[in-house]
């Protein structure tokens, strides 16, 4: 981004929060994909940590929802794949729980 051309906006690099949202993408789709009981629910439980933090260092940086190359939307996409797979597998969890002690 040509900073002359835009004073006082930041290049998609320099803002906060956007590797925390890439991060939490990325643990979401592995949360939402994968089959191994054990990944899915840590990698969910990061994509919704990664992307509340990411949420609040773009928000106190001042970073919002039309800046461009913000990395918000790749956060929210992160914490919708997380919250999916967390609702998908723990009642998975809970039946394997469940046949394993019948």
């Amino acid at each position: 981004m040509d900073a002359l051309a835009h004073p006082g906006v930041r290049g998609p690099e320099s803002i906060l929060g956007r590797g925390k949202a890439q991060a939490s993408l990325v643990l979401g789709i592995i949360g939402a994909v994968l089959g191994i009981l054990a990944v899915p629910l840590l990698c969910s439980v990061g994509a919704i940590t990664l992307a509340s933090l990411a949420f609040q260092e773009m928000d106190a940086a001042g970073v919002t929802h039309q800046t461009p190359g913000s990395g918000r939307g790749m956060a929210v996409a992160g914490l919708a794949l997380g919250i999916v797979a967390m609702a998908v597998w723990i009642p998975v969890v809970i039946v394997a729980a469940i046949l394993s002690e019948a």
